[in-house]
């Protein structure tokens, strides 16, 4: 999912040096406390008990939800729903799914990303593609924590 400073791209490669560093030292528990998009975490979870946090709550929120299978994909996001989200002050996933992955570049309720991809298929359409594509790993997951990375 588009994600501000999310490691989709660099995701599995940063994965590959944890798990060379974890060979070594014999760790099988990753903790991610800034998890966003899970971009490096989804790499880890065939490998490792995996628990993830951050501070943002509306993310965590569509995290536990995906992985527990409750949440529900819209078939389309319009410029209206995505400034009623915006405006919406109530942590929710469907609030995270718009205010990350309907918003330009990742960036958190920036500008309502009304472009098409090269293929002519809507942000919304590839946001659910993601996320749809990462399901499995996410539910591998062993805990999803909102909370600040002191904690």
């Amino acid at each position: 999912m588009r994600y501000l400073g999310g490691k989709n791209r660099l995701g599995k490669e940063i994965a590959q040096v944890l798990k060379k560093y974890g060979e070594k030292t014999k760790l099988k528990k990753y903790i991610e406390p800034f998890c966003g998009s899970l971009g490096v975490s989804i790499h880890m979870v065939d490998d490792y008990n995996v628990y993830v946090s951050d501070i943002q709550k509306d993310i965590i929120l569509l995290w536990k939800e995906i992985q527990n299978g409750t949440f529900k994909y819209p078939r389309n996001v319009t410029k209206r729903t995505w400034l009623k989200y915006k405006n919406d002050k109530n942590p929710s996933a469907m609030r995270a799914f718009i205010g990350f992955g309907c918003s330009f570049g990742g960036k958190w309720f920036s500008t309502f990303a009304e472009d098409y991809n090269s293929n002519k298929i809507s942000i919304c359409e590839n946001t659910i593609s993601s996320l749809k594509k990462n399901e499995n790993k996410i539910k591998l997951i062993k805990q999803i924590k909102h909370c600040s990375y002191e904690k």
